[in-house]
């Protein structure tokens, strides 16, 4: 006898659970979509999304991002290199294998040790316009990407 109550409990209750279901998705289908971007305060405001266009014309490839003619330690430049720490160049006899590699830190932006240069130097020598633009929108070129060795 209570499987039998059982069952038609369980019956009525995916009956009633359609019922509900039929009336939500219709309700849905009525609901009318937008076929155009969204935008804040009835059209008239900003947009929803944010688009980033950068200017990656000639200009911007071949000019330096750090304009100042003169080298400071005391002031921090943008570029791939962490301004804090110091570099060792790796050579190898094959260029693919030729990289930077860290060697310490600094709290003065400036390596006293042998064949170190400072990661701010090398950001105001050899950062181009075009790449704070590649590491913010894409973390670099990474001209290799392994488990144990990435290289931008």
């Amino acid at each position: 006898m209570n499987k039998q109550k059982l069952a038609y409990f369980f019956s009525f209750s995916v009956l009633l659970g359609g019922f509900f279901y039929g009336e939500s998705s219709e309700a849905q289908a009525l609901t009318d979509l937008a076929d155009r971007p969204l935008y804040l305060a009835g059209g008239r405001g900003v947009p929803a999304n944010l688009v980033l266009t950068p200017s990656v014309e000639f200009p911007t490839v071949e000019s330096v991002a750090n304009i100042d003619s003169n080298y400071s330690s005391s002031k921090e430049f943008v570029g791939y290199f962490s301004s804090d720490r110091c570099y060792i160049y790796n050579y190898a006899s094959d260029e693919a294998d030729r990289y930077f590699s860290v060697s310490a830190t600094t709290s003065d932006r400036t390596c006293d040790g042998s064949g170190e240069w400072s990661g701010n130097f090398l950001n105001w020598a050899a950062t181009q316009t075009i790449d704070p633009f590649r590491k913010a929108l894409t973390g670099g070129y990474r001209s290799k990407d392994e488990n144990s060795l990435t290289l931008l």
